[in-house]
């Protein structure tokens, strides 16, 4: 575990901070057993938290032609519109070209 940051945090000590303050005490936090039973659910690795950078966000987005829900690894962002414009499929971005016999999106310009 060298190298490695944990946290631990008392929801216990939280949540009965508002109705009995009695109950927050540190002394008898440590010795209460469902602190122990929440702590290993309560406990963060930094070290995962810092790697997940990399992944978006918002992990679905909708279609801006077909409106239907899809992970943003099966949608494109086809021009410089942001937002809800954002992502399309590349199938429907295809078939609305095609249509419209132009590549250049009517909101962008691009």
């Amino acid at each position: 575990m060298a190298g490695e940051d944990h946290v631990v945090v008392d929801v216990d000590g939280l949540a009965s901070a508002k109705g009995d303050r009695a109950a927050a005490k540190p002394s008898e936090a440590v010795s209460s057993p469902a602190v122990f039973a929440a702590a290993p659910s309560a406990t963060v690795d930094l070290d995962e938290e810092g790697s997940g950078e990399e992944e978006p966000l918002i992990q679905a987005a909708e279609c801006r032609i077909c409106q239907e829900e899809d992970s943003v690894k099966n949608l494109e962002k086809p021009c410089a519109c942001s937002g809800s414009l954002k992502y399309a499929h590349r199938a429907c971005v295809q078939r609305w070209c095609n249509e419209k016999g132009d590549t250049t999106c009517e909101i962008c310009h691009q």
